[in-house]
């Protein structure tokens, strides 16, 4: 089942760039400008959170335990991620060596601590499947979009460790709940 789940991260990440191509081309960036945030980079992150929580909420029907949802949760956002940097590092104006790295750093950070916190959440609530999918996809929109704004428009070293070195607290405190807890 892990390797499936890291191949369904994989597959959301196609499918997300797959629509990401598609609204790009009906909504040009130039014309939909929010205050510095645009539309299409909020829309971006909806569709990158929709497509891996789709997957894994589908895949958290066909296991026993919290601690399988939550563990196949990381493996859908580590396969998510995977895909997301060989594109962004093949990208023609991906930048400096260090820029490059502290982008990829940061990808799968996002995507690993996003996925975590939809597979912890239903792992954590196993009678709310789907309206628990349904609440857990704002605040993980929310993590994402505020992450991605400060790598595009602030990017400060300080800031943006500092969110990182959140994100990664907080999937340990996700992993180590999990961990300490008998979830069936």
């Amino acid at each position: 089942m892990k390797i499936k789940s890291f191949f369904l991260g994989i597959l959301a990440a196609f499918g997300a760039l797959v629509l990401e191509i598609m609204f790009s081309v009906i909504f040009p960036q130039s014309a939909t400008e929010l205050n510095g945030i645009t539309f299409f980079l909020i829309l971006i992150v909806l569709i990158e959170e929709l497509a891996k929580g789709i997957f894994i909420y589908k895949n958290s029907l066909e296991l026993q335990t919290g601690r399988e949802i939550f563990e196949n949760a990381l493996l859908v956002g580590i396969g998510f991620s995977f895909i997301e940097t060989i594109f962004n590092f093949m990208s023609p104006g991906a930048g400096s060596r260090e820029i490059v790295l502290f982008g990829l750093a940061g990808a799968l950070l996002v995507h690993l601590a996003t996925s975590g916190i939809m597979g912890y959440y239903l792992a954590k609530n196993p009678a709310e499947k789907f309206s628990g999918f349904l609440k857990i996809i704002i605040p993980t929109f929310v993590i994402h979009l505020a992450y991605n704004s400060l790598l595009i428009y602030s990017w400060s070293y300080r800031i943006i460790s500092i969110c990182s070195a959140m994100l990664i607290f907080a999937l340990l405190l996700m992993i180590l709940s999990i961990r300490r807890t008998k979830i069936a």
